[in-house]
């Protein structure tokens, strides 16, 4: 949920409820609410919500924000039936919300009518960007690699710099990613850059991580020697350097990047948090990795990383409930999963030795071959 808005003084305590319920976890109170303050603005008459402009978009934004509760509490069915009808309150938006009941049958794992639904949408209006990354988002979460790429590509045939295009190209370096395609990847990547540095900034991490774990290293030495000291590049050289055999100098690294004050970064919390776990900051690492903002796309790398930390001093019953949550915000993730793969198991054992916490995470691990020391 946003930041609470400039509202009627009749609905603005009550969407301050339901923001400070959300913040807190407390998701049922904030769906209580929410359901509140639709059900009072649904009873205006057509004719007052056209002259009360502000009631009208009020009435479609909390609907919003009520049916990605509906749909993040596993409610996916309500959230499907709710979002057709809040086109009363802002005609025009009907192709907008109907995206969005796609996108809430993906979450579920209805492949088939996320596909159907928005397979609709790109015949509909064929020459909208935004309609054909919601197929692709689909046809990759589907494991149809070549059919998400044609749709992206179209994508950015409709719309090549537009608002979209950053996010196409992104959406094309995860699918490169998720394939191992280096090159192609790293090419995705600097066509983002160039049209949106401020996104290439902020998930450099993605990067890096990605030539790490593909054993492109060149590339990777490559890319930090272009980067100043930041948050992703200092844990990233930190990472080649134990790789090489310099704990010693990648110790050292760390400690420098966690002697800055993370609230004051404007990118890099969750590699700052990585990087005091490795240095055994634990109660660092888990304050800074808990500051999750309540109407920010949940970092799953961040939620699994405050559950390796909080295993390593032994929490176990927090790990379960944190990777509880990153499973259920990973159907929202690109390509949707339902649970954690190999990469991340591997991951949480190189971290964390403790039988009692393995044992713990397994449900949430989709792999857990990797062979225990």
């Amino acid at each position: 949920m946003p930041d609470a808005p400039i509202l009627p003084k009749s609905y603005e305590a009550m969407y301050v409820e339901a923001y400070e319920c959300a913040r807190r976890g407390d998701f049922e109170g904030a769906i209580a609410m929410l359901e509140r303050i639709l059900k009072r603005l649904s009873s205006l008459s057509p004719e007052t919500l056209a002259r009360a402009e502000t009631a009208a978009e009020l009435a479609f934004m909390v609907g919003r924000q009520l049916a990605d509760l509906y749909s993040g509490t596993g409610r996916y069915d309500e959230a499907a039936a709710l979002l057709p009808g809040l086109a009363r309150f802002l005609p025009g938006r009907e192709a907008e919300l109907t995206r969005v009941v796609a996108r809430v049958r993906l979450e579920e794992g209805d492949f088939e009518a996320a596909l159907g639904i928005a397979t609709e949408l790109t015949g509909q209006y064929p020459h909208e960007a935004v309609n054909w990354n919601a197929l692709g988002d689909i046809q990759f979460s589907r494991g149809d690699f070549d059919e998400a790429e044609k749709s992206y590509k179209r994508s950015l045939a409709e719309e090549p710099t537009g608002f979209f295009a950053p996010d196409t190209w992104r959406r094309l370096f995860r699918l490169y990613s998720e394939q191992g395609l280096v090159e192609r990847a790293d090419e995705a990547w600097d066509r983002m850059a160039a049209l949106d540095s401020e996104a290439a900034a902020e998930f450099a991490g993605d990067l890096y991580s990605f030539l790490l774990e593909a054993g492109a290293l060149s590339r990777l030495r490559q890319r930090l020697g272009a980067s100043g000291p930041t948050p992703a590049a200092e844990l990233y050289r930190g990472l080649l350097e134990e790789r090489e055999g310099d704990r010693a100098q990648a110790r050292r690294r760390w400690q420098r990047l966690i002697s800055e004050d993370p609230t004051e970064l404007a990118h890099g919390q969750v590699e700052w948090g990585e990087a005091a776990i490795r240095v055994g900051e634990l109660d660092a690492a888990i304050a800074v990795l808990s500051m999750i903002r309540v109407d920010a796309p949940v970092v799953d790398r961040r939620l699994l990383l405050l559950a390796i930390a909080q295993a390593l001093v032994g929490k176990i019953e927090l790990l379960a409930e944190t990777l509880g949550m990153a499973t259920r915000e990973l159907t929202r993730s690109l390509p949707r999963r339902a649970l954690f793969g190999r990469r991340e198991w591997k991951l949480f054992t190189s971290l964390v030795a403790d039988r009692r916490a393995r044992e713990a995470a397994k449900p949430y691990f989709a792999v857990v071959e990797v062979a225990q020391p």
